[in-house]
């Protein structure tokens, strides 16, 4: 630093000086500094780059990487002694305990956590105030198969203990966005996915309205990230609703007239009505953790949970779809969420022991309708024996 004329170690930009959280005194200023947002009225906190926070407190040497020769290079050295310390999970423990705190535990709180990771290194970040986000889904790529996509899933959901609950992610300000890199037709269908696998589902801002990456003029390369921070699109108005300047940091995506949340809202059947139903249909699901994948083409992908079924087409083609491999699948099932480049559509009744035909790349969640009629009738039933009560 040419002021203080000392040298200091930052792992990211310049004007971002790594804390030590060895000291106690750096411990509690960051504490302060979770108090003051969540005296404002904040629930929680997204820590970024958490791997990174604690360094050796010895500032001992890390090694060079034999074969690598560019002393000046970061990926020339082995960094076990500035990158998932243990002491990085002590740290973070002693921060959720101001959640513990008389003046905040009146409601449930937390840090979510972004780690780039290892899987059993990201699953250590677990804690009773703190989730990491689940990124294994920011891996699928527009050619994805039926068995990578099983993969993902079960990657995670095989390790992770019973107790602690999965936050699936499939895009944010690092990638692009789902509609860019594996092609507007697989939105809905991703979205699908995110929401029906057990656990709970981080939205980007856009993911559902479909937004996608915009093109980078030469004045606004500086960071290839840019397009998918692009300002959100709420109208069809100056700057899409976003500001009232005709200029903002980053330029506003061109399609903004044709894909806008004021636009989709007012629309019987679009990406936002789909999400919408997405989040009610996890709320209905939610205490089900227990789920089942099924292959049942190269390209096609079904999960299980509850009494719902999701199945999607992920290749180019038509494919018509046997569900007869699904076991314990009543005759009938009714389409309860389509993707909007669905050959079915909502309500729509499908019986098992005939094909389900699939357009190219798109989704389909099922449900048992007899299951979900018991339940309304035995609801509506406890509600009338309460109030016969009052």
């Amino acid at each position: 630093n040419e002021n203080r004329q000392q040298y200091y170690l930052h792992q990211f930009a310049s004007y971002q000086p790594d804390l030590n959280y060895h000291n106690p005194k750096v411990l509690e200023e960051i504490k302060n500094v979770m108090r003051y947002w969540l005296d404002i009225g904040v629930d929680g906190f997204r820590v970024d780059a958490v791997p990174f926070l604690v360094e050796d407190k010895e500032l001992v040497s890390e090694d060079q990487i034999q074969g690598c020769t560019d002393v000046n290079s970061y990926n020339c050295f082995r960094h076990d002694k500035t990158k998932n310390l243990k002491e990085t999970y002590n740290i973070l423990r002693e921060l959720g305990t101001v959640f513990e705190e008389n003046k905040y535990k009146d409601q449930p709180r937390k840090l979510f956590l972004e780690a780039y990771t290892t899987l059993n290194d990201t699953i250590k970040y677990y804690s009773k105030h703190a989730t990491p986000f689940n990124f294994n889904l920011l891996l699928l790529t527009r050619d994805v198969n039926a068995t990578e996509v099983e993969k993902l899933l079960k990657d995670w959901t095989d390790v992770l203990p019973k107790e602690n609950r999965t936050i699936w992610v499939t895009g944010n300000h690092d990638n692009p966005r789902i509609g860019t890199k594996m092609g507007e037709d697989m939105i809905d269908a991703v979205s699908m996915l995110s929401f029906m696998a057990p656990g709970n589902t981080v939205t980007y801002y856009g993911e559902e309205i479909g937004m996608v990456d915009t093109y980078m003029g030469r004045n606004y390369k500086s960071d290839p990230r840019n397009p998918e921070r692009t300002p959100m699109q709420w109208n069809s108005n100056t700057s899409a609703g976003f500001s009232n300047i005709t200029k903002t940091w980053l330029p506003v995506n061109p399609n903004y007239w044709d894909i806008n949340q004021e636009k989709e809202a007012a629309d019987k059947k679009s990406h936002l009505t789909i999400y919408k139903s997405l989040v009610e249909l996890q709320n209905d699901i939610i205490e089900d953790s227990n789920y089942t994948t099924h292959i049942l083409a190269p390209y096609v992908f079904a999960l299980k949970r509850a009494n719902h079924l999701l199945v999607i087409n992920l290749d180019d083609r038509d494919q018509e779809v046997n569900l007869t491999k699904i076991h314990d699948l009543q005759a009938t099932l009714k389409v309860r969420i389509s993707s909007l480049n669905a050959a079915v559509t909502e309500g729509d009744e499908i019986k098992i022991a005939d094909k389900l035909w699939m357009r190219p790349r798109s989704g389909v969640i099922l449900y048992n309708s007899a299951v979900m009629n018991t339940i309304s009738i035995l609801l509506i039933i406890g509600l009338s024996f309460l109030h016969s009560l009052i």
